[in-house]
């Protein structure tokens, strides 16, 4: 139980890690929810709001940029971790170690995501004025609020369809 228990907070740690570096790595994923660039997507609506300077932009832009390959590096890693894991069956002998090390790569790979994705955080507010990291909070509560009503959207629609389904099944 003690393995399983890890390997699941390892791996729900690592899927928010990851999920956050695979944004910011540039890299198009095939979700539900635009995939891979919903990241970058979320910091521009986020810049378009602050209405960045064009120094500014570009210090922004730079900041990704040399973020990326520690990023994309970070990803890859991960990758390989879930890879290994699921290549390793469940009756195999050594399956036990296998997740034991899967769990404790993927949360020290998910640590160093987070690190990573601070200090990214940290540089580019450096590059705000007062003005705008004043703005944040707000822009942030708006973002959170569509969220929210977009996951209840999506909730009612899932509803709908298993009631939809029920019905043809009886």
């Amino acid at each position: 139980m003690r393995i399983t228990t890890r390997l699941f907070a390892g791996i729900a740690t690592a899927a928010i890690a990851f999920s956050a570096a695979h944004a910011i790595a540039g890299e198009r994923g095939h979700g539900h929810h635009g995939g891979g660039d919903a990241g970058m997507r979320y910091m521009h609506h986020v810049f378009e709001q602050l209405d960045l300077s064009p120094e500014q932009k570009e210090t922004v832009k730079g900041i990704f940029t040399s973020a990326r390959p520690r990023l994309t590096a970070l990803h890859e890693e991960m990758r390989d971790v879930r890879e290994s894991l699921m290549d390793t069956s469940p009756d195999a002998a050594d399956y036990a170690t296998v997740v034991n090390a899967a769990s404790q790569k993927s949360g020290e790979l998910a640590s160093q995501i987070v690190l990573e994705m601070s200090q990214i955080r940290t540089q580019v507010h450096s590059v705000l004025t007062e003005e705008q990291k004043a703005q944040l909070p707000a822009i942030r509560a708006e973002m959170k609020q569509r969220m929210e009503q977009r996951h209840e959207r999506m909730r009612d629609k899932k509803a709908a369809r298993r009631a939809e389904q029920e019905k043809a099944a009886e």
